[in-house]
């Protein structure tokens, strides 16, 4: 049965059942109860209509995604992936399968596709876009429709996964869609299970090893992208790793690419769920089409 078809069976109900007890009681009491009757109908029918239509925005933004990993997913046999510091060819390398998305296919869907994350142990696997200053992210899928979910994008100041720190961000869905995964890392029990991050992007295959996760304000400084030197960052990277929830096995070092991944926190639009990690293995990608 429908949501909608519920909804409607559910106020036949109730107002039977206010019928009733309107006829019980006698007129005396008529038209004020038939005043309730009428304001609490309106209500509800209200109530119902915002759930229905919050339940459809969301149901579209899932079905937007399943979509688009089902129509760019290439199965583990039609790609490889080899150490990058290993191999400088095909040939060379020592290959192992895995699965992929089709960057170009993406990138014709939309030219601010930059890369697909995958978090193995989560429901987190969608594209990345780069994001503009106006947020316009904040509240349009990767297809550029509006909707609540929005999409996973970089922080408009950097343009690629080359930058020494990347922030990403992604709304924490209430049906646990989006980030919404992100949350789970505050339990150091998942995070001992789920330590790395994937990202793919049109050659190759980064791995990152997460390091910190916390709870924030939007003024902390994990959104600081301008360090003044390698001693700056270093600095930096010793504060984030310090302020963790808890003690993580990797320690950072100032050599290597960070991501910050972050989302929001239910009950509290000043805090950010963050999760940070940094860069310990890159693959090329070799198609075997």
């Amino acid at each position: 049965m429908r949501l909608s078809q519920l909804l409607l069976l559910c106020i036949y109900a109730i107002l039977n059942a206010l019928k009733t007890l309107l006829l019980r009681i006698g007129m005396k009491r008529k038209y004020l109860l038939n005043g309730l009757l009428i304001v609490f109908a309106a209500t509800f029918v209200f109530s119902a209509y915002k759930l229905y239509d919050i339940y459809s925005k969301y149901k579209q933004g899932r079905d937007e995604y399943t979509s688009i990993f089902e129509y760019a997913y290439i199965p583990p046999d039609s790609v490889q992936i080899t150490d990058a510091a290993d191999a400088t060819d095909g040939d060379k390398a020592e290959p192992k399968a895995v699965p992929l998305v089709d960057y170009r296919a993406l990138k014709e869907i939309n030219p601010d596709y930059i890369g697909w994350i995958d978090i193995p142990g989560s429901s987190i696997s969608y594209p990345i876009v780069v994001g503009g200053a106006d947020n316009y992210y904040l509240k349009h899928t990767f297809k550029k429709a509006y909707n609540e979910a929005g999409c996973i994008f970089l922080d408009y100041r950097t343009s690629d996964f080359n930058s020494r720190h990347v922030v990403i961000y992604g709304h924490r869905m209430r049906d646990g869609s989006m980030f919404a995964g992100l949350g789970k890392y505050l339990d150091p029990v998942f995070y001992a299970d789920n330590k790395e991050i994937h990202i793919y992007t049109n050659t190759e295959l980064l791995v990152y090893e997460i390091f910190s996760v916390r709870e924030v304000y939007t003024d902390d400084s994990c959104y600081n992208l301008n360090f003044a030197d390698n001693k700056a960052f270093g600095t930096w990277l010793g504060q984030m790793k310090s302020s963790s929830l808890y003690e993580t096995e990797l320690n950072p070092v100032d050599s290597k690419g960070i991501i910050t991944l972050s989302t929001c926190v239910t009950g509290n639009r000043e805090k950010r769920c963050v999760v940070q990690a940094q860069l310990v293995r890159k693959h090329r990608l070799f198609s075997l089409s």
